[in-house]
């Protein structure tokens, strides 16, 4: 499970990612925390060290009145989609099929521009 100490540790590992091609957007504040935001955000994390994912910054964001817990993937190309009601189990199919390879998993899509 992702675990931080401070929203502090938070601001410096985004500021470790600032350039980033790709950005993945995690909600995590009381509502998604309380909807399994933490664990979706430990199985990303795993999921692209697993595959050795590069130019990707991940972040956490506020409560943003979609169903919790969401991801959000903005890539360079313009190309991005909001999921929602993510699980872990669906964070392996997000990374390989959206974020290495470009295509948006619509049927977990709940908005963006595909």
């Amino acid at each position: 499970m992702f675990k931080t100490s401070s929203l502090a540790e938070l601001r410096k590992i985004k500021e470790s990612e600032t350039g980033r091609k790709t950005r993945i957007i995690v909600g995590l504040e009381t509502c998604g925390i309380a909807a399994g935001a933490q664990s979706v955000m430990g199985a990303l994390m795993e999921e692209l060290e697993k595959n050795a994912v590069r130019g990707v910054a991940v972040e956490a964001a506020d409560c943003q009145d979609i169903r919790e817990p969401f991801v959000k993937v903005l890539q360079e190309n313009g190309a991005h989609a909001t999921y929602g009601r993510v699980k872990p189990a669906d964070v392996s199919r997000i990374v390989f099929d959206h974020v290495l390879n470009g295509r948006v998993v619509r049927e977990l899509a709940v908005a963006g521009v595909y």
